[in-house]
């Protein structure tokens, strides 16, 4: 973790829920608090941890209360990102193949964290399953470029609205303005 000054330098975190050794999650901070979810270590994970960072230097770990019956199913190389005070998921692969799902974690008051998952009723032009994408939030709409649909590295993008759960394309796979095809990349939001 970042010390003070630019400075790295090994941190004790306490709390009895550290996540185990995967591979493929993802996370998001909502205040100081990152979720992380699922990911693969031997099999794939549908658990959320969260690290507590109101102190820096003493971060602390947790799982997730669920307060409802309904979560994400199992996943690794999904997307995740922080919209309105919750945590959302897209894709990934799992043990039935890749997914092109997206879920939302109302996250509920109190000391320790606590939600609701519930999947998203999106419409239009949704993209192909896919793992290994990369998902930038501009605005209110979530942009997922590339990705691999077990066949082929996807070169496509998409754009979901965050408020009306639209998906439209916005580029196509092969077009003469599309990029080479790639997974497992990263991307990010120019200010």
């Amino acid at each position: 973790m970042a010390g003070s000054y630019g400075c790295w330098r090994d941190l004790e975190v306490g709390g009895p829920a550290a996540p185990l050794e995967f591979k493929g999650a993802s996370a998001a901070f909502v205040g100081t608090r990152c979720f992380i979810f699922g990911g693969y270590g031997g099999g794939f994970s549908d658990e959320t941890h969260c690290l507590e960072c109101a102190e820096p230097l003493a971060p602390e770990w947790s799982v997730l209360q669920e307060t409802s019956d309904e979560k994400p199913p199992r996943r690794a190389h999904h997307t995740t990102w922080a919209h309105g005070g919750g945590v959302w998921v897209f894709g990934g692969a799992s043990s039935r193949g890749y997914l092109n799902d997206v879920w939302r974690l109302t996250l509920e008051g109190g000391k320790h964290p606590r939600g609701r998952w519930r999947e998203c009723a999106c419409v239009g032009e949704k993209p192909v399953p896919r793992e290994g994408h990369t998902g930038v939030q501009i605005g209110t709409s979530l942009v997922v470029v590339g990705g691999y649909d077990g066949v082929s590295w996807r070169s496509d993008s998409y754009a979901l609205n965050l408020d009306t759960l639209v998906w439209w394309r916005v580029v196509d796979q092969g077009a003469p303005n599309a990029m080479m095809g790639r997974s497992g990349h990263a991307a990010t939001k120019a200010p």
